[in-house]
């Protein structure tokens, strides 16, 4: 899969996505991977992969500095609406390819991304480039073991 095809699949999903995944077991493992994480307002939180923002809609956002990034810009379009009074930065970014300065993220979370880009290795590697040193990366996928399937990495 290259990320033309995700542009095609995610621009179909947006409308309904929310009703698939935001409910029954993929909400109860997304609530889990949440429990007991406490973000520092003072951080700054970056989130790979925020599609409509079904995982903001589990963190306490209160003046917290988040900027959330989508390959699809119909994602975006949903979250944005969930959140259009709020100051998340949402921005249409690849996230193999990421803008941002090395070192600029306090906290990155990745929640269902690695199974969907097309080089899971490159987002990853775009992930720790852009985490401060001393930060953390929250990362949850669906094709990990259980076990396995959240980790916390630090830098």
């Amino acid at each position: 899969m290259n990320n033309y095809w995700n542009k095609i699949i995610y621009k179909l999903w947006s409308p309904v996505y929310d009703i698939f995944f935001n409910a029954g077991p993929f909400l109860a493992a997304r609530k889990n991977v949440f429990h007991g994480i406490t973000i520092n307002p003072q951080q700054q939180v970056l989130v790979v992969g925020v599609g409509t923002g079904a995982d903001l809609e589990l963190l306490d956002l209160d003046g917290m500095e988040i900027t959330a990034i989508d390959y699809s810009e119909d994602m975006l379009n949903q979250a944005r609406k969930k959140f259009k009074d709020s100051s998340i930065q949402f921005i249409e970014m690849d996230a193999q390819q990421m803008t941002f300065a090395d070192n600029q993220f306090d906290v990155v979370i990745g929640i269902l991304i690695l199974s969907v880009v097309p080089h899971a290795e490159d987002c990853f590697k775009e992930m720790e480039r852009v985490l401060k040193p001393g930060g953390e990366i929250l990362l949850f996928d669906k094709f990990l073991p259980r076990e396995k399937s959240s980790h916390f990495l630090k830098k």
